[in-house]
């Protein structure tokens, strides 16, 4: 039985506990596809994962990765996929590898002119903004939407899909870089978290001027940007990039008349698969009308995951952090 090389998790101890190994390749399942993994997306869960402090807690050994762009080298019996074609995939675990299995529905089309970094960087976060925006806060055209961590991947992707669904997007980050990257995919007001933010907000827009908060930041922006909601504005709860998970008085919800709304775009996948289908769909279609694109701030060798995970941690990335092929 031939073996493949991974970056495997040996103990819940954060990013240097990943360790290059030779994992032995399983049978393929009936349904399953193998592929030759050319980039693997970094995301915030993984880095949680090697903590043990994500909702999934996987005991190691495991091999982090939700998402990744490859070639498909070996196709189960009653798989619908192609040897050899260029496939991006989710999963909940595996992508920081040499390969890969999936089951066939986990397959997901690799986007027109995508390079590889950029096709393993693309779903999960845009997924989230998606299911967020759509269909947990049910935007409209015209809505002022503050997104928090801004620079960040799913941060970056909220503004992206915010500017498509005709939103008034407010871009609240650290750094000039991150700023800067966020008004390049279309925030119309820029505010440096070096400031207090619901002051920056009140002093632009007056006060009670924000309908929509996508907060992927969590700790003590939340109380500051729940502030800033209109009546019946939504708050949208993506993360905690901040290893602080807020506290929201009730009495506050019900005298401003605003919401507070889980965002998991994974689990709404598996429990509503088709509606998701549909997400993808759309998502697909807006690449080309609205340049739905990734913005790549880190890209490392597959051999370097702990140090790209670690950069990930200080902040250090703006938009997403990608592993190649060594």
């Amino acid at each position: 039985m031939t073996s493949f090389d991974a970056m495997v998790c040996t103990a819940l101890e954060g990013p240097d506990a990943l360790r290059p190994q030779k994992v032995l390749r399983k049978p393929l399942g009936s349904h399953d596809v193998r592929l030759r993994v050319l980039a693997s997306g970094i995301n915030f869960p993984d880095l949680l994962m090697t903590r043990g402090e994500y909702q999934f807690r996987p005991d190691p050994p495991f091999t982090p990765g939700l998402e990744v762009a490859g070639e498909i080298i070996e196709v189960g019996s009653e798989a619908s996929a192609a040897l050899g074609e260029r496939v991006c995939a989710t999963a909940g675990l595996g992508g920081y590898a040499s390969e890969v299995t999936v089951a066939n529905s986990a397959l997901k089309t690799w986007p027109k002119y995508f390079s590889a970094a950029e096709a393993a960087g693309f779903y999960v976060t845009a997924a989230t903004a998606w299911h967020g925006l759509v269909d947990r806060a049910k935007v409209k055209s015209g809505e002022r939407l503050l997104v928090l961590g801004a620079g960040g991947g799913v941060g970056l992707a909220a503004v992206q899909l915010g500017r498509a669904l005709g939103l008034d997007i407010v871009a609240a980050a650290r750094g000039p870089d991150r700023l800067r990257a966020a008004g390049a995919a279309g925030a119309t007001t820029l505010i440096r978290l070096d400031a207090p933010l619901r002051e920056s907000v009140e002093g632009s827009f007056g006060k009670r001027a924000i309908d929509v908060v996508f907060d992927p930041v969590g700790g003590g922006l939340a109380e500051q940007a729940a502030g800033c909601l209109a009546w019946e504005g939504r708050y949208l709860i993506i993360g905690f990039a901040s290893g602080t998970i807020p506290t929201l008085a009730f009495n506050r919800l019900l005298l401003a008349g605003y919401g507070v709304l889980g965002v998991r775009a994974g689990e709404h996948a598996r429990r509503r698969p088709e509606q998701t289908k549909r997400s993808i769909d759309a998502l697909l279609q807006m690449i080309g009308s609205h340049d739905l694109r990734p913005t790549i701030g880190l890209q490392m060798p597959l051999s370097r995951a702990s140090d790209a995970l670690k950069a990930l941690e200080r902040g250090e990335v703006t938009g997403k952090a990608v592993l190649v092929a060594d």
